[in-house]
């Protein structure tokens, strides 16, 4: 077996050896190698010499191929057998697809090397030993390929402590989200709204609020969190949406605390656009604020609304004795910190020369595919295709260029 050589990153630049360890793995031509150890060096390889009807012109093509002495052939060629050994495919395999007679692509130099080196079989080897080296070039191929096979599994590592790191961080931030809802729970919706609802129903003087703000930019947040209210309050959730007559509803749900007793929590969806003077009427949002000032003293109800972007609304609309604030801005989706991390990822376009499969992992992230939409070891062309499609159908060819120059980039190095 080989040695292995100190720094494997250098084996591979763009898919082909590097010239330095190419040079550095010559053999000398005058070692003789046992028939014996030679064989053991192939079988190890999973290679079996076929030992019957020989392909006479894949036999002509190898010879031919050994024979030269100029490398661009091999490095060609090993950029074929690098990308054939990264299933971990076993050489045998790769030849029983095409070892029998008329199923070889004439036009494919691996598949002809290939099928020409094992039809030579190791008495055809010892026959040509004399005039061609032929035993020495075996040994250096599976050598070589050793090489090859090594420097890929050292790349697929890589690539999947990449894809792990994601995950990890992912989870941290999974667990981060749920610390801060818990908090903005239990430390704001908790003692400003449902603890002043059980005080006023337990019959204790409460001062009530009309108006009950949640603000984040992300209204899946805000949405969330007015769904736990819901859940949690003891009293009596009222849902109507924008464009309802919100004054008959009012008026309704006085004439049912009176019957009951329980005060009336009224979520108005939408809200924020009846006090957005960019969305509606001037007279509309005095409206507004008259309902917002009378809620609690009037209809014993207090109105809970959110909003993504509360500096476009009226300022005196939000004035503190019509709305409490509940800013939740530390609340951070774990999905939108999983797409800020992909962002600081490709910033740095050594990530796509050393794991270039993560990176376009991270570029379909940031396109907006899905979590599980992403390239793995065993990708296919076609797969590289349509993640290509995913992101460049995403993204603005001239705001995101730079996306588009990283992604030509990892796929210049995507093995």
């Amino acid at each position: 077996m080989i040695n292995k050589i100190q720094n494997i990153n250098s084996i591979v630049v763009n898919n082909k050896i590097s010239k330095r360890n190419y040079a550095a793995h010559q053999f000398n031509d005058n070692t003789q190698l046992e028939r014996d150890t030679f064989h053991r060096n192939i079988s190890f390889k999973g290679v079996q010499l076929p030992s019957g009807e020989y392909e006479q012109k894949e036999i002509a093509f190898a010879k031919e191929k050994l024979n030269e002495k100029d490398d661009k052939w091999k490095l060609d060629l090993y950029r074929e057998i690098y990308s054939s050994l990264k299933l971990n495919r076993p050489l045998r395999e790769f030849t029983a697809r095409n070892g029998q007679r008329g199923t070889c692509d004439m036009n494919n130099p691996l598949e002809r090397f290939v099928l020409g080196v094992m039809s030579l079989g190791l008495n055809e080897i010892d026959v040509q030993f004399e005039n061609l080296g032929f035993r020495n070039e075996a040994r250096d191929q599976v050598r070589k390929m050793d090489i090859l096979r090594a420097d890929l599994q050292n790349i697929k590592l890589k690539e999947e402590v990449a894809e792990m790191k994601k995950s990890e961080q992912y989870s941290e931030h999974k667990v981060n989200y749920l610390k801060e809802m818990n908090d903005v729970k239990e430390k704001q919706l908790k003692p400003k709204l449902l603890d002043l609802i059980q005080r006023q129903r337990e019959g204790r003087p409460t001062d009530m609020p009309n108006c009950i703000m949640l603000s984040n930019k992300n209204n899946d947040i805000n949405d969330e969190l007015i769904k736990w209210t819901a859940d949690n309050v003891n009293g009596k959730f009222i849902t109507i949406k924008n464009g309802d007559d919100i004054l008959a509803h009012l008026e309704q749900a006085e004439e049912d605390y009176q019957q009951t007793g329980d005060w009336n929590l009224m979520y108005i969806k939408d809200m924020d656009k009846l006090i957005d003077h960019n969305e509606v009427a001037d007279n509309i949002v005095e409206g507004m604020k008259d309902i917002m000032s009378a809620a609690a003293e009037d209809y014993h109800t207090t109105i809970i609304f959110s909003s993504t972007h509360p500096e476009t609304l009226d300022k005196i609309a939000l004035q503190p004795h019509r709305v409490k604030k509940i800013v939740t801005d530390k609340v951070i989706s774990p999905d939108e910190l999983y797409v800020e991390d992909a962002k600081s990822r490709v910033k740095d376009i050594k990530n796509a020369q050393k794991t270039p499969m993560s990176t376009i992992n991270d570029l379909l992230t940031i396109s907006g595919a899905p979590k599980d939409v992403k390239l793995v070891w065993e990708h296919t062309p076609e797969q590289v295709k349509d993640a290509e499609a995913l992101i460049t159908g995403s993204l603005d060819k001239e705001k995101d260029s730079e996306y588009i120059k990283i992604f030509n980039e990892a796929v210049t190095h995507l093995v």
